[in-house]
Formats: structure tokens, C-alpha cells, sequence
């Protein structure tokens, strides 16, 4: 994937795991201290890089953040 890519994939299963955390916190199945398991987002943030990580990261970069 390379470097960008890389990047992409794990910002992309940082903000999965994240909604998905809060998603089970809020609806009371999971609890703060209740672990989750972070290979399946790292799985899926990897392969969501390899298909439209360039895009991504072209929209942001177009966006004019940086």
C-alpha cells in the first residue's frame, strides 16, 4: 500500500472503532471498561485503503485543511 495508504487505512479503523464503540456504549451492550477487539478494524481500515484510499486522501487534500 505504501506509506499514505498505510496512514489512510489505520485513520480509517481509528474512526470505525470509534463509532462503533460508541454505538455499542450508547445502546448499553458495552460498557467503557468492556473490551473490543481492534484486528477486525484494522482488517477493514486496510482494505478500505487499498480500494478508495487515493480518493480519500485527494478529497482531503482538495479540501484545503492543509
Amino acid at each position: 500500500l505504501g506509506w499514505k495508504l498505510a496512514l489512510a487505512g489505520l485513520f480509517l479503523s481509528f474512526l470505525s472503532a470509534s463509532v462503533v464503540g460508541l454505538l455499542l456504549i450508547f445502546s448499553g451492550k458495552k460498557t467503557r471498561k468492556d473490551a473490543l477487539p481492534f484486528a477486525p478494524f484494522l482488517a477493514a481500515g486496510g482494505f478500505a485503503a487499498a480500494l478508495w484510499g487515493t480518493q480519500l486522501i485527494n478529497c482531503y487534500l482538495t479540501l484545503g485543511f492543509v
